[in-house]
C-alpha cells in the first residue's frame, strides 16, 4: 500500500527556537509590490525557474495549454479569466494567516533599530488539476506600518528546517516505534508485528509504504502531531505520474511518466511529421567551436535554455534514455548555435512523439518480508574516451540496480 500524506505546517504548527531562526527580528512590509515588473529578466536563471514553475504538475486535466500553469503575481492574476476565483483563494490565504496567528501589526516607529524588514509578493499558480493556489511569500520593505512575523512562512530560510527539526523531535526522537535511516536522513521506518513500514519526507509531504494497518498507524501518529491532509493513494507526486499494477506472481510494477512536461514541450515545438526513433543522431557530439554564428536573439536563447531545462527534469525522473542527448544540450546553454537548436528540437520531437514511454520499475523477484533477506545489487558502466573536441574530455556514466530496478 503506497499513500501520500501532506502535512499542512506552513503557518503556526512549527514554533521552535533554532540557531539563526530569529523570527522575532523579522518584519514584513504591509505593502505588496504587484507591478508587472515582478517577472524575471529574460534569459536569466530566475527566468528558467519561472518558466519551469509547472514542474510540480503531474497528471493534468485542469488546463488547455501549459502557459496557464505559470506562476503569476497579484496584478496578473486579477487580469486573468479566473479573477473572481483568485479573490476567493486570496481570502483563503488570509484566513490561514489569521487562524495560525502568523503576524501582528506593529508601527514602524516601534521596530527595533537594525531589524530586518522583508517585503512580500504573491505567487499565484493554477495546478494541473485546475485547482488554484495563492501563497504570500516574503521578499524585501517600506511604508509606515509593518507586520511582525511570528512563525515561518514560505520564502523564509528557516521554514523547512523548523519543520524538519520539529518532526524529527516529535515523531522520531520521542518515539520508541520509529527509526531514522542512517544512510538517508529523510527516510524513516518501523517494524510492527514483524512487518516493515517505510515513510519518506519531502519538505512537508510524506510518502508512506507498508501494510494498510501500518500505514494507517503512521498517518494517525503524524496527524496527532501536525494538522495534516490525507491525499490518498499515490497517483502523482512532484510532477511525476505513477501507475501501479501487480502480476499474478505477486511482483508489482510501477511506471513513471511526466505527461504535463511532455505537453509543455509539445506546446513549445509542436509535433513533427517525422517520427524519430532515437533522441539524437547516432554518433553526434555537440561542440562549441569558436562560438562563431552563435544565436544572439534573446528570445531564441531563452527558448533554448527553457526547453533544455524541461528535458533535464524529464530525463531525471521518467526518460533516462535522453540523458546523453540532454547532457550535450546543457553544455551549450551559454552560447547556443543554430545546429544546437536543431538538435534540441529533434530531442523535443522525440519526447513528444513517444508520450506514453516512461521509466518502468519491476524487480526480478519479490522480497520475502524478513530482515535476513539478501537483496541483489548490480550495476553497469560505460565511457566514451576523449569524444569532445572542445576540451578532449571523456564522458562516463553508470547505473546501479536493486533487483534489476535502476
Amino acid at each position: 500500500m503506497l499513500e501520500v500524506m501532506k502535512v499542512a505546517t506552513e503557518f503556526g504548527m512549527v514554533d521552535i527556537d533554532l540557531p539563526g531562526a530569529d523570527l522575532n527580528s523579522c518584519y514584513l512590509s504591509e505593502d505588496n509590490p504587484v507591478t508587472d515588473n515582478n517577472q524575471p529578466e529574460l534569459g536569466t536563471i530566475e527566468a528558467l525557474f519561472y518558466e519551469l514553475s509547472l514542474v510540480g504538475a503531474g497528471v493534468g486535466g485542469g488546463f488547455d495549454h501549459t502557459d496557464e500553469l505559470k506562476v503569476m503575481n497579484y496584478r496578473q492574476a486579477m487580469k486573468s479569466p479566473d479573477c473572481e476565483a483568485w479573490k476567493v483563494e486570496i481570502k483563503n490565504e488570509y484566513d490561514r494567516f489569521q487562524k495560525y496567528k502568523v503576524f501582528k501589526v506593529v508601527p514602524r516607529s516601534e521596530v527595533p533599530k537594525g531589524t530586518k524588514i522583508l517585503s512580500t509578493t504573491w505567487a499565484m499558480k493554477k495546478k494541473s488539476n485546475g485547482k488554484l493556489r495563492g501563497r504570500l511569500n516574503v521578499r524585501g520593505s517600506r511604508k509606515d506600518v509593518v507586520l511582525q512575523l511570528l512563525v515561518p512562512i514560505y520564502g523564509t530560510k528557516q521554514a523547512a528546517n523548523c519543520f524538519y527539526e520539529t518532526f524529527v523531535e516529535k515523531a522520531v526522537r520521542n518515539s520508541d516505534v520509529y527509526q531514522r535511516s542512517k544512510a538517508e536522513p529523510c527516510l524513516y521506518y518501523a517494524w510492527i508485528d514483524g512487518r516493515l513500514v517505510i515513510f519518506v519526507s519531502w519538505i512537508d509531504d510524506f510518502i508512506i509504504l507498508g501494510h494498510p494497518q501500518d500505514v494507517a498507524k503512521v498517518k494517525h501518529d503524524i496527524s496527532s502531531a501536525f494538522v495534516s491532509q490525507d491525499e490518498g493513494s499515490l497517483m502523482e507526486y512532484v510532477g511525476v505520474k505513477c501507475d501501479f499494477k501487480r502480476g499474478t506472481d505477486g511482483i508489482g510494477t510501477m511506471k513513471v511518466t511526466q505527461p504535463v512536461l511532455v505537453q509543455k514541450l509539445k506546446d513549445a515545438v509542436g509535433e513533427s511529421s517525422r517520427k524519430y526513433k532515437t533522441p539524437a543522431m547516432g554518433g553526434l557530439e555537440l561542440v562549441r567551436g569558436d562560438d562563431s554564428g552563435a544565436i544572439v536573439d534573446p528570445k531564441q536563447i531563452f527558448q533554448y535554455r527553457s526547453l533544455t531545462a524541461v528535458n533535464m527534469y524529464v530525463m531525471q525522473w521518467s526518460r533516462p534514455e535522453i540523458y546523453n542527448a540532454t547532457r550535450g544540450q546543457s553544455r551549450m546553454m551559454q552560447k547556443p548555435q543554430p545546429t544546437h537548436m536543431n538538435a534540441l528540437k529533434r530531442l523535443c520531437h522525440y519526447v513528444v512523439g513517444t508520450p506514453n514511454r516512461g521509466l518502468v520499475l519491476r524487480p526480478d523477484r519479490a522480497w520475502d518480508g524478513s530482515k535476513k533477506h539478501k537483496f541483489r545489487i548490480g550495476g553497469r558502466a560505460d565511457s566514451n574516451y576523449a569524444a569532445n573536441t572542445d576540451d578532449m574530455r571523456s564522458v562516463s556514466g553508470g547505473t546501479t540496480y536493486l533487483e534489476s530496478c535502476p
